[in-house]
C-alpha cells in the first residue's frame, strides 16, 4: 500500500460493504488483523467510524470486495495521514449531542445504523456508529433509538430538544456513505482537518 494512490474521500464505498458470499477473501487473518487495527484508528478520527464499523461486520467471511474497501479505506487514510482532530479552549461548558439514523440502511437485514456525535462547547468529544441489533419499524423507530442511544451517553438531567435538519446533522456522516461534497463538508464541522501552515499564511500576509 505504500505505492497507493491516496484518495482524499471514502465515498463510493457502499457497494463494497454488501453481503458477498461469491468470491471469499482467502487470507481471512490479514483482513481481521486490518480491521482490528483500524478500529484503534477510528477513537481517534470520527470520519472513518461508519466504514469501518460496516467492514467489521464481515470479520469472520469477507469477500474480496470487502478486502477493495478496506484497501480503500487505507489509500484513505494516506492520503489524510496529516489530519487529525482540533481541541481548543471553549468558553462554554455546554454538551450538545446530535443523533441520526440511517433507517434500513443495510440492505442484507434491513437494520438501521444508528450514530451520534457530543460536543463540549465546540470540541469533539465522544462519537459512536452502531448497527442496531432489531429491525425498526419506522424511521420514527430508527430515531427516536439513536436519540436515546445519545442520552444515555450524555446522561443529563435537563436536555433542550431540537430538530436539526439533514443538512445540518452532523452525525449523518457517521451513519452511511456520503457524496465527496458532503462528506468533507461534515469532516470539516467535526474539526478533522489537516494542521495550519503558519509559515505560509505569514508569507501570505
Amino acid at each position: 500500500m505504500h505505492e497507493a494512490t491516496a484518495i482524499s474521500t471514502l465515498s463510493s464505498l457502499e457497494k463494497f460493504l454488501e453481503v458477498d458470499s461469491s468470491h471469499h477473501f482467502k487470507e481471512l487473518t490479514l483482513f481481521q488483523q486490518v480491521v482490528g487495527a483500524l478500529q484503534y484508528l477510528a477513537l481517534t478520527h470520527p470520519n472513518n467510524t461508519m466504514v469501518v464499523n460496516k467492514a467489521d461486520q464481515f470479520m469472520h467471511t469477507p469477500s474480496v470486495n470487502h478486502w477493495q474497501a478496506v484497501k480503500r479505506i487505507l489509500r484513505y487514510l494516506k492520503g489524510t495521514a496529516d489530519h487529525g482532530m482540533v481541541l481548543h479552549s471553549s468558553h462554554s461548558n455546554n454538551l450538545i449531542a446530535f443523533s441520526y439514523a440511517n433507517w434500513g440502511g443495510d440492505k442484507a437485514d434491513h437494520k438501521s445504523t444508528l450514530a451520534y456525535a457530543v460536543f463540549h462547547g465546540s470540541n469533539l468529544i465522544s462519537w459512536c456508529s452502531k448497527k442496531q441489533k432489531t429491525v425498526a419499524r419506522s424511521n420514527t423507530d430508527s430515531e427516536y433509538r439513536a436519540f436515546a442511544l445519545a442520552t444515555s451517553e450524555v446522561r443529563q438531567k435537563h436536555l433542550l430538544v431540537s430538530y436539526i435538519p439533514t443538512a445540518d446533522q452532523l452525525a449523518d456522516v457517521l451513519t452511511k456513505p456520503l457524496s465527496k461534497q458532503r462528506f468533507l463538508h461534515l469532516k470539516d464541522k467535526l474539526l478533522v482537518v489537516p494542521p495550519i501552515h503558519l509559515w505560509g499564511n505569514i508569507k501570505e500576509r
